[in-house]
């Protein structure tokens, strides 16, 4: 009896983990929808007058996981970055107070907002991830990116 409740107890855990899927390991990007797309609509929308820096002074590379709805991203440098903004398709954003070397940040579709309040789609069988960019220091760099396994 003790197995049988300790089975169904683990599976109402593990139901409950993908309806509302787990917190994300950043405590800077746990905050409501609301939170993300007040932000986007403050920074966007992509501006193209930045200058633009090469991938070899910001290199980082994401990776997009269309069956977890989310991108996740890396610092490469030997440095932690502050105050970046990653760009999906120079139309949503997602802002990360911090991004420390070798830790990848995860960020859910839903975190990715335009500036008009819209997330982006979950349902990605037309809007696809076509690039990555980063804005920090003022300046937009390319980020390598990969569909993930």
């Amino acid at each position: 009896m003790r197995t049988m409740s300790v089975a169904l107890c683990t599976l109402a855990v593990s139901i409950l983990a993908m309806q509302g899927g787990c917190a994300n390991p950043d405590r800077e990007l746990r905050k409501k929808d609301t939170e993300f797309a007040a932000d986007a609509a403050k920074r966007g929308p992509f501006s193209t007058t930045r200058p633009v820096g090469s991938a070899h002074e910001a290199p980082a590379r994401a990776e997009v996981g269309y069956g977890l709805k989310r991108l996740s991203i890396v610092n490469l440098s030997n440095e932690d970055w502050s105050n970046v903004e990653v760009w999906v398709n120079r139309q949503y954003v997602c802002f990360l107070p911090r991004m420390e070397k070798g830790i990848l940040k995860r960020i859910d579709f839903t975190m990715l907002y335009n500036d008009r309040g819209q997330h982006f789609p979950r349902d990605n069988a037309t809007v696809r991830v076509e690039q990555v960019h980063l804005v920090k220091d003022g300046k937009v760099y390319p980020v390598k990116t990969q569909l993930s396994e």
